[in-house]
């Protein structure tokens, strides 16, 4: 009997060990966020104006367009050029084709700087890469709220039907950045 009583102490006695080294249940909170990807682009007020040029003349705009990432991610830009009403763009100079090119630049580019093959516009957006459209800044993979100036050369036609100034558009297109 007396081995019996032996057995029921060790019994409670690992009964205890068990209750005082379970944890007791506790919450703890986790905060999840999310947010939708928006990709978008804001260009500063224009126009860019070149004035009355020679034909077949060039001149880089005296001021630069700033491109602003007004999106929450990173952005690559692609850059394209629409006809105007008397004018198409070409990849040379002719009668009632002018050239124009662009880059982003911390500062306004010399004339010699702007690449004919790299930085010239057309109808079609062609993507921003690290020499496509690129000084010493890029429209490649640009972060939200990030700035980069633009700037333009223009290369008039040899020669106008028009008399009249012509209105140019430009467009800057955001996609995400890869």
């Amino acid at each position: 009997m007396k081995r019996m009583g032996f057995v029921s102490t060790g019994i409670v006695f690992l009964s205890l060990v068990i209750a005082l080294a379970a944890p007791s249940a506790r919450a703890a909170d986790m905060t999840v966020t999310a947010s939708v990807q928006t990709i978008s682009v804001s260009v500063s007020a224009g126009p860019t104006a070149f004035g009355i040029l020679v034909a077949s003349d060039s001149a880089v705009a005296s001021a630069a367009i700033t491109v602003t990432n007004t999106g929450n991610d990173a952005a690559t830009y692609s850059l394209s050029v629409a006809n105007s009403a008397n004018w198409t763009v070409g990849s040379a100079v002719g009668a009632n084709q002018f050239s124009l090119s662009c880059m982003f630049n911390g500062s306004q580019p010399a004339m010699a700087g702007f690449d004919v093959d790299d930085d010239r516009l057309t109808t079609s957006a062609v993507a921003c890469t690290a020499s496509l459209f690129a000084g010493d800044e890029t429209g490649l993979n640009v972060a939200a709220a990030a700035t980069r100036s633009l700037w333009f050369k223009f290369q008039a036609p040899s020669s106008s039907s028009t008399q009249t100034e012509e209105t140019i558009t430009a467009t800057v297109t955001a996609a995400a950045a890869s």
